[in-house]
């Protein structure tokens, strides 16, 4: 059992690193086509939602209903709002998990994004400002022995960045996570 489960996690590290080493190379065709968020993040759920069942843990969705389209490729912003949510999985042991959707002003720009908040156990200050680096593993994932190489949240900094979005996150010790996507709007004019 202990093979196998390292085998798979050395395989699932080594199809990240490929991963991004084609995105930072700029070998993954990008097609920025409009996309509805909020259907994006439906099929997430409806695939993830029993993940998060098994783990007794809630999940919630409150989309915003006017909520305009956005720029971006679709099949990349599924693989960064997949790993948000498994992201929040594995690290909430109670509570749940809530994705929000709506739209800012920021840098005099309007942007639609998108949450996934949770109730775990939170990052500390120290480990923010090397979160999006390869291979870091904040303190509480090494403690608790959470599954994850490290490469998840560079590979979601990097699609984000291809795509003209960006990420970013809020949170404290013991007060959970809250991790953020920014997309263009589709009708914003340059």
């Amino acid at each position: 059992e202990s093979l196998v489960r390292e085998t798979e996690r050395l395989q699932t590290m080594v199809d990240e690193l490929l991963d991004l080493t084609q995105l930072e190379l700029g070998k993954t065709t990008t097609n920025i086509a409009t996309v509805d968020l909020n259907y994006i993040i439906g099929n997430l759920i409806m695939d993830r939602g029993a993940l998060v069942a098994e783990k007794g843990l809630t999940l919630d969705f409150e989309p915003e209903s006017s909520l305009p389209a956005v720029l971006a490729d679709q099949q990349l912003l599924f693989q960064v709002l997949t790993n948000l949510l498994a992201n929040a999985i594995n690290y909430t042991t109670s509570g749940g998990i809530t994705i929000c959707t709506g739209t800012a002003v920021a840098d005099n720009k309007t942007w639609v994004k998108a949450s996934v908040a949770d109730t775990g156990p939170g990052i500390s200050d120290a480990d923010k400002k090397n979160l999006f680096e390869r291979f870091f593993r904040g303190e509480v994932g090494r403690e608790r022995g959470a599954p994850g190489t490290g490469l998840g949240l560079a590979i979601c900094q990097e699609i984000m960045d291809r795509i003209g979005g960006r990420i970013s996150v809020e949170s404290e010790l013991g007060q959970g996570s809250k991790f953020i996507i920014w997309l263009q709007p589709a009708n914003q004019s340059a």
